[in-house]
C-alpha cells in the first residue's frame, strides 16, 4: 500500500482537488437556486462522471508530456546520437502504462471529489449548502495533507486551497452553469 501511494500519490491528490474544484463551479449557482429545484441523484452522478472524464483528460496529456519531456531530457544529457530512441523502447512504453494507470486513479478521485461533496445537496437538500461546506472542509485536509508531504506551511497551503475553493464557488455562484 505505502508504494501504491509513493507512486500514485499525485494522481490521488490532483484527482480529488480537480474533482473538488470542478463541482463547486459547476454546481454552486444550483446549489444557492431559490427555485426549489434540488440536485437528482442522478445528476450528481452525472457531474461527478463529467468531472473525472475532464480530469482524466488533463492528468493524461500533462503527465505523460512531462513524462516523454524527461526521456528526451536524459537523451540529449546522455548526448545520444539517435533522438528519440528512449521514447519508442521499453521506457517510452513504460511511461504510457504508468500514466494510463494514473488516469484511472485521478479520474476514480476526481470523480470521488466531485460526488462527496454533491451528495450533500442530494442527501440533504434543505441544506443543500452544506456540500459547499464539505468541500471546503476536505480542500483544507488536502491542503494539510500536502504541505505535510512537502513541508510546507500548512496554515499557507490550507488558506490557499480553501481561497481557491471559495473564488471558484464565486465564479460557479455567478455563471449559475447547471
Amino acid at each position: 500500500m505505502r508504494a501504491f501511494l509513493k507512486q500514485y500519490l499525485f494522481a490521488i491528490v490532483v484527482g480529488l482537488i480537480d474533482g473538488i474544484l470542478s463541482v463547486l463551479t459547476l454546481s454552486t449557482g444550483k446549489i444557492f437556486d431559490k427555485t426549489g429545484e434540488g440536485f437528482s441523484f442522478n445528476l450528481a452522478l452525472r457531474v461527478a462522471f463529467v468531472t473525472a472524464l475532464s480530469g482524466s483528460i488533463v492528468y493524461f496529456i500533462s503527465e505523460y508530456s512531462t513524462q516523454r519531456n524527461s526521456l528526451i531530457n536524459a537523451e540529449k544529457e546522455l548526448n545520444l546520437a539517435d533522438h528519440g530512441k528512449f521514447v519508442t523502447s521499453n521506457l517510452g512504453r513504460q511511461i504510457l502504462k504508468e500514466t494510463f494507470a494514473g488516469v484511472l486513479i485521478s479520474g476514480a478521485f476526481s470523480f470521488f471529489g466531485a460526488f462527496i461533496p454533491i451528495s450533500g445537496a442530494v442527501f440533504f437538500p434543505q441544506y443543500s449548502w452544506l456540500s459547499i461546506i464539505i468541500a471546503l472542509l476536505i480542500l483544507a485536509a488536502l491542503g494539510f495533507g500536502v504541505a505535510r508531504l512537502i513541508y510546507g506551511d500548512s496554515f499557507k497551503w490550507i488558506v490557499a486551497l480553501v481561497v481557491t475553493g471559495i473564488v471558484v464557488s464565486f465564479v460557479g455562484y455567478k455563471l449559475h452553469v447547471i
